[in-house]
């Protein structure tokens, strides 16, 4: 929010929280949203999955919240493996549409969701005016 709407950094953490408590009304408990530590085979965390399934249209559709792996284990294949274990997972429950967000300037978040067939739908623009 800092970098990619100019928040103040207490503005945006506010804001963050806000949002948290909106969106996690009931906290993990909030229905329709699933959270998962994303572990390596030695139990080690690298990061979480948070996404969220409804209803738009006549179809079910989930909508990846977030999608965080840890910097330092960035690149070594993760994120795509993740993204996969993901799509089996919602496909399981008949899911067949996935939605999600990503800043602009996230170029590493953006690529890696490309090379997975995950296509921009929109592009949101702004002009600062001095």
């Amino acid at each position: 929010l800092m970098n990619n709407r100019g928040y103040s950094e207490k503005f945006a953490e506010t804001q963050a929280i806000k949002d948290f408590d909106t969106i996690l009304c009931d906290g993990l408990e909030t229905e329709g949203n699933f959270l998962y530590d994303i572990l390596n085979d030695q139990k080690l965390n690298l990061g979480y999955l948070w996404y969220s399934t409804r209803e738009e249209g006549s179809q079910q559709k989930a909508f990846i919240c977030h999608l965080f792996i840890s910097e330092e284990y960035r690149g070594n294949g993760f994120g795509k493996s993740t993204l996969n274990l993901f799509e089996q997972q919602v496909g399981e429950l008949n899911i067949n549409l996935v939605g999600l967000h990503v800043w602009a300037s996230n170029n590493v978040a953006r690529s890696l969701y490309k090379s997975c067939g995950y296509q921009e739908k929109s592009i949101l623009m702004d002009k600062k005016l001095s």
